[in-house]
């Protein structure tokens, strides 16, 4: 009986040590407490002891709760909830409490509570409710953002593209309209006059009063479309816009008052009218029209079909020449950290060819890299390219990045190659940079979470190239996870003179620097652009203001 006792006694002293535990009578005043409760409530046994149980009440909780609790345990049940206390210094705490009544022979004489401290529990919460927050808030800013044109608020090629998709079987109509000669206003007056005529455009579109219900969108530089759902019995009232359309820009004159003059400009028109395919048919409507100096083409499956083949013959016969006569090679563009001193290069590849005068010229991929996919031979380029990236990485110390597309990380033949070069050079890895374009949608998530850890496994950074158009997406950022991302520079050369450039941006570096990756600007071309990048906190800095693309490094 003594061991009993013995074992007993102790067990009652470790419930009264570690057991936050209360007893009251049946009005709610304290008649126990343990030793525990008295060591989180900061309040000695003498002082607790006859007190009412709300001399620990917080005034945030609400009277609601407590109405709760006393109804049910008056009505014999046991109520469980969580409780913020008031501690006696002033500060509080969290407990969950387990609150049932002593009931002998029938009667309820008290109550008895048992709690469990949860502060750190509770804090957590509060810290990731913090945080999930704004970083809720954060993608919905740039969210938005990537949705809208910066300098004239329109939609962008994203709005657009989720328009359409929403859409897709539906009749759509899309116009897609280029100011002819466009350039020649920025090489005559600046860009601030260009950027002044596209933004007066943009309010004259959405001022027109045509049939269609049109949705009005920026899709680059000079390039504007209008959407909307058609009825395909009034498919002629989409050629009467036209019509209109062609007056009024025709009859209508942008003040610049920075030149105090009229600019008067002429468009040319695409039309793709219930196809499948209405951005991509559409673009090639409006380049026929511009080959054959047309004022609108609509979309026919006829188009243009044999000056596409004869100039597919023509960039054919120049990749050929290339090859032939070792005039494929990279050239490397400077990227310069935030004391303009040279960091890494970027490499770009180039051939060189002649052109319609026999003259030597540089040509880039834009020009060709098409038709060397078509034919099978963009591998070849690319590994061209990789051969000579690592050899001239053996002779600088600066970090290379190269640009691979989503489809390049498919090409098993292109990364297999890219892979053996870098198992020659395992010394190089660390300082390589693949730069990934978002030319499509993520198609295979194991085939990319391959690529990934492969390369990262042989010590090469990750970058997400022109970040902020075509198919950016802030999913992607969170699943590739990147060491850079270089922000497009649609949004960079106009961040003096663009507010919504100016909060794009600004949005962009925030959300990178709270996941740890660096953010490089492309497309800086001045002093003033890249003293407002410095104190945005962009990490990296490209463009022909500090470089242009050089061939001997």
């Amino acid at each position: 009986m003594d061991e009993f006792n013995f074992q007993k006694n102790n067990l009652l002293e470790k419930f009264d040590k570690y057991i936050i535990a209360s007893q009251t009578d049946t009005k709610g005043n304290i008649i126990y407490a343990s030793e525990a409760y008295c060591h989180i409530s900061g309040y000695t046994k003498e002082e607790l002891i006859g007190q009412p149980h709300n001399i620990v009440r917080h005034p945030d909780m609400p009277k609601d709760i407590f109405k709760d609790l006393w109804l049910t345990i008056k009505s014999g049940n046991k109520w469980v909830g969580e409780i913020k206390n008031l501690r006696k210094d002033g500060s509080y705490y969290w407990v969950k409490a387990y609150i049932e009544p002593n009931i002998i022979n029938g009667q309820i004489c008290g109550y008895y509570a048992i709690r469990k401290d949860i502060t750190a529990q509770k804090e957590l919460e509060k810290l990731n409710n913090s945080l999930e927050y704004e970083v809720q808030k954060r993608t919905k800013q740039i969210n938005e953002q990537l949705f809208k044109d910066p300098l004239t608020s329109l939609g962008n090629y994203n709005s657009l593209n989720e328009d359409i998709k929403d859409y897709s079987d539906d009749f759509i109509v899309l116009f897609l309209i280029n100011i002819d000669d466009f350039q020649s206003i920025n090489n005559l007056y600046g860009f601030d006059v260009g950027n002044d005529v596209l933004k007066q455009f943009a309010k004259f579109l959405k001022d027109l009063d045509l049939f269609g219900n049109y949705k009005f969108y920026r899709i680059y530089a000079d390039e504007f479309a209008l959407y909307d759902l058609a009825d395909f019995n009034y498919i002629d009232r989409y050629y009467e816009d036209l019509e209109e359309l062609k007056r009024l820009i025709k009859k209508e004159k942008f003040y610049i008052s920075s030149i105090d003059n009229y600019i008067e400009i002429s468009v040319t028109i695409g039309v793709s009218i219930g196809q499948e395919e209405p951005i991509s048919t559409v673009d090639m409507a409006l380049r026929h029209a511009k080959r054959n100096k047309l004022w609108f083409q609509t979309y026919n499956t006829t188009l243009d079909l044999t000056n596409c083949l004869e100039n597919a013959i023509k960039v054919n016969k120049q990749i050929d020449n290339a090859i032939d006569e070792n005039k494929v090679y990279p050239v490397f563009q400077p990227i310069v950290n935030k004391n303009k001193e040279i960091i890494k290069y970027e490499v770009l590849m180039r051939i060189r060819g002649t052109d319609d005068s026999n003259n030597d010229i540089e040509i880039t991929p834009i020009h060709f890299l098409d038709e060397a996919i078509k034919t099978k031979r963009y591998n070849y380029l690319a590994q061209i390219i990789f051969k000579e990236t690592f050899s001239k990485m053996r002779d600088s110390d600066k970090q290379f990045s190269i640009n691979i597309s989503y489809d390049d990380i498919y090409n098993f033949t292109l990364i297999n190659d890219l892979e053996k070069h870098i198992l020659k050079n395992k010394n190089l890895a660390s300082r390589l940079v693949i730069e990934i374009l978002e030319t499509s949608a993520i198609r295979n998530f194991e085939i990319m979470d391959e690529f990934l850890s492969k390369f990262r496994n042989y010590g090469v950074k990750i970058a997400i190239d022109d970040f902020g158009m075509g198919h950016s997406n802030l999913s992607h950022v969170l699943y590739i996870k990147p060491d850079f991302l270089k922000i497009d520079g649609e949004f960079i050369k106009n961040i003096h003179t663009s507010k919504e450039s100016f909060a794009m941006v600004k949005s962009i570096v925030a959300f990178c620097h709270e996941l740890d990756i660096k953010v490089i600007a492309e497309y800086v071309h001045s002093e003033e652009v890249f003293e407002i990048l410095y104190k945005l906190g962009v990490d990296e800095f490209q463009g022909y203001y500090f470089y242009a693309p050089l061939k001997d490094i």
